[in-house]
């Protein structure tokens, strides 16, 4: 019984790292070194032309109001390019695009392959010495690109990345997807100061061409994109000003079937950059990639495991007893939240759901990978 009270505590406590350790450990080392110099003695040749680029499968009803918003950013002196992949759209995605042709606007009309199918397409298509990657569903706010374009003043800045807010989220799950991403956002901006963002999120980011590699099918692309960077000894910059507005996750199985998917292929991303995890290459960064995107997803697996030895001790009473009916009461209101999408509850109970849902779908997907499983093509939420 003693090896299943150590195992047990292990699994309870090591979880707890990746989400409060990590992120305080970050905040103290930031407060210990003040604001961060920039490393650069020279400034780097500002970027002369820029592509954006956006993969857009069924996005109909979306694709119109992006290339206004996108058209809004006022960029002095760049010259702009914005490319749309359509990705074998049902609807008539590639009919409004096309009404965009006079405003600078270049349709790549393809076969279905997928997302990352769509990108390779779109990065050989582009003419500009930035790439700036974006979402089709997502809103700038005004000056976004200008303010993904400053840091690369820097020469040694490979890629920046946009903050990306959810402007609904105030009801049912959606509220725990709204906390996430401040969360998120938080660990980044540490992470930036001290030693570079371990990679940028897919809602808006801007790569120099030359760090951009060709994208495997199966991988997360904004991760495996961004990390390009890294590979070859550049810099990732969290860049909060730059903001990008999203729509988010309010529904149980919606969010269940994204967070899986995320996990299989954040894995296979993983597993593809493992060099990165190396600290002789990449220093802080290898602990940091290992904290964030590795251990991160291990916690869940781990925590189900403990909620499993909870019952077996559970028998010697005690604190046994007592954390394994804790566990049984958080998934109960975990149940709960996931049954209902009034916002009736407390917003503590909606919270709970969310993180439940995520914890679970997130140990389901390192099964699924650790198994064989892999997503080659990936069918957007808002168009299932």
């Amino acid at each position: 019984m003693t090896v299943l009270v150590v195992l047990f505590w292990m699994l309870l406590l090591l979880p707890l790292y990746p989400f409060v350790g990590y992120p305080c450990a970050l905040f103290l080392l930031a407060w210990g070194r003040g604001a961060r110099a920039s490393d650069a003695v020279e400034r780097a040749e500002k970027p002369k032309k820029v592509s954006i680029l956006i993969a857009a499968y069924n996005e109909e009803a979306h694709i119109g109001n992006k290339l206004d918003n996108l058209l809004d950013q006022q960029m002095g002196g760049v010259q702009v390019e914005v490319l749309v992949g359509n990705d074998g759209s049902e609807d008539d995605t590639a009919g409004v695009v096309s009404r965009y042709a006079d405003h600078g606007v270049r349709l790549v009309d393809l076969p279905r392959s997928g997302k990352a199918g769509v990108l390779n397409q779109l990065i050989r298509a582009a003419d500009g010495d930035v790439l700036v990657f974006t979402d089709a569903e997502n809103t700038w706010s005004p000056g976004t690109l200008a303010q993904l374009l400053a840091p690369f003043d820097d020469p040694h800045v490979g890629g920046v990345g946009a903050r990306l807010q959810v402007y609904k989220g105030d009801r049912a799950i959606g509220l725990g997807d709204r906390l996430y991403r401040r969360y998120e956002s938080a660990i980044k901006r540490l992470e930036s100061r001290l030693f570079g963002a371990v990679s940028l999120d897919g809602g808006a980011y801007a790569m120099r061409r030359h760090l951009v590699d060709t994208v495997p099918l199966d991988v997360t692309d904004d991760f495996y994109i961004s990390t390009g960077a890294v590979m070859a000894g550049m810099r990732l910059v969290f860049c909060p000003e730059a903001v990008v507005w999203d729509e988010g996750v309010d529904r149980p199985r919606q969010q269940f079937r994204r967070r899986q998917r995320v996990t299989v292929r954040g894995m296979q991303s993983l597993w593809q950059r493992r060099a990165l995890l190396n600290p002789g290459r990449t220093g802080a960064y290898a602990l940091a990639l290992a904290s964030h995107k590795l251990w991160r997803r291990l916690a869940p697996l781990m925590l189900i495991l403990a909620l499993v030895l909870s019952g077996v001790l559970a028998r010697e009473g005690g604190v046994y007893a007592a954390i394994f009916v804790a566990f049984l009461v958080l998934s109960l209101v975990a149940a709960i939240a996931n049954l209902d999408s009034s916002g009736r509850f407390p917003k503590g109970v909606y919270v709970v759901g969310y993180g439940a849902t995520s914890a679970l779908a997130t140990a389901t997907g390192v099964i699924k990978f650790l198994l064989g499983v892999r997503y080659s093509r990936w069918t957007p939420e808002q168009n299932r």
